[in-house]
């Protein structure tokens, strides 16, 4: 290494571990909390029963799994010495069950927008997929594929010379494989079905305005008691598809890099380079590979209040509900507490001091 190439490198070097210790306490404190509020707001009463908020609690808790684990790993191997180097049997779980909670998500996600065309169907058969016993079966399912759908890394997957690796020519099949499950199948799901989903959806409110043109003053007022909950039934639906489609852009802007950087380590990996060169592909790699996965399994909450009124509003109203709560059970711990501290009167006199 030449002496002008060596500050550039260290400099690159610097540049991401500051990276790494500022951004990851941060993506793991907002990631699990987002998570759990994610969790929260979709087990309320009023979207719980919606077989798409099923599917986002799923994917919230194979997020906050992925986001724990991994960040929380990796600061352990900044501050101490990481067992990934010398600990085989680690560096294989490890490894094998962050594929297998983010791969989950992926397509936990992918299936959301499935149900998402359902639901906007004029069919009936293909709406019946919209259903939460549905969306628990499609789930389970998919859970169950990449449980063992990733059991290759266990084999593969190994500590060579401090560094959990894996053989040359594995690299291709690894490149592959990453193409197909994080650049190709998850995004092209999620694309085509958003896209059916919002032309139907389309479709449907085209109809609707041309039904209610037709129809009569008296048909309005005969109406008038089932208006507001059809409304309020489609407006969540709305919000759920909004929420839905940001996710799959963030999913696309931040999922489909990494695997074009497997593809590129590996066709440049006998090539002779540069330390430039090794230090910028290493700092990229970080990027896709690390900070914008992260960002992207962290992101959800932040972007669902952004867009969605109903999100705030459920958001609002739990954190209220267990407020108040636990307000009250302090106020009657505490009234009890008073209660059975107080004096009681012993044959008519009370805390009587009398003289010897």
């Amino acid at each position: 290494m030449s002496d002008s190439t060596t500050p550039f490198v260290l400099t690159l070097s610097c540049i991401q571990q500051k990276m790494s210790l500022i951004s990851m306490p941060i993506f793991l404190t907002l990631g699990t909390v987002g998570n759990l509020l994610n969790c929260l707001v979709f087990l309320q009463k009023t979207l719980r029963s919606n077989s798409c908020s099923i599917y986002f609690v799923a994917a919230s808790i194979a997020y906050l799994l992925f986001l724990d684990f991994s960040i929380g790993t990796n600061l352990y191997a900044i501050y101490f010495k990481d067992p990934t180097t010398y600990i085989s049997p680690y560096c294989k779980f490890r490894t094998y069950f962050l594929s297998s909670c983010l791969c989950a998500a992926r397509f936990i996600l992918a299936f959301a927008c499935v149900d998402r065309y359902a639901m906007c169907s004029r069919h009936s058969r293909i709406r019946n997929f919209s259903q939460p016993r549905i969306a628990a079966y499609v789930i389970a399912i998919i859970v169950g594929l990449w449980i063992l759908i990733p059991i290759h890394v266990l084999v593969f997957y190994k500590v060579e010379n401090g560094r959990c690796t894996v053989p040359e020519a594995y690299l291709y099949f690894n490149a592959a494989y990453s193409v197909l499950i994080g650049a190709a199948l998850p995004p092209g799901i999620m694309i085509v079905f958003s896209a059916l989903a919002v032309r139907s959806l389309r479709g449907i409110r085209k109809s609707i305005r041309q039904a209610i043109v037709q129809v009569n003053n008296a048909s309005i007022r005969d109406s008038a008691t089932t208006t507001p909950m059809s409304i309020r039934i489609k407006q969540h639906d709305h919000q759920l598809l909004k929420m839905l489609l940001v996710d799959v852009i963030l999913y696309c802007l931040s999922n489909i890099p990494p695997p074009m950087s497997n593809i590129y380590s590996s066709v440049t990996l006998k090539w002779n380079k540069t330390p430039e060169q090794i230090q910028l592909q290493n700092f990229f790699t970080y990027l896709v590979s690390q900070f914008f996965i992260y960002f992207s399994t962290s992101a959800s909450l932040y972007t669902n209040l952004m867009i969605s009124k109903t999100f705030r509003h459920e958001l609002i109203s739990a954190l209220l509900r267990h407020f108040l709560s636990t307000r009250r059970v302090l106020i009657r711990v505490y009234t009890n507490g008073n209660t059975n501290n107080t004096v009681r009167p012993i044959n008519g006199i009370v805390g009587a001091n009398t003289a010897p």
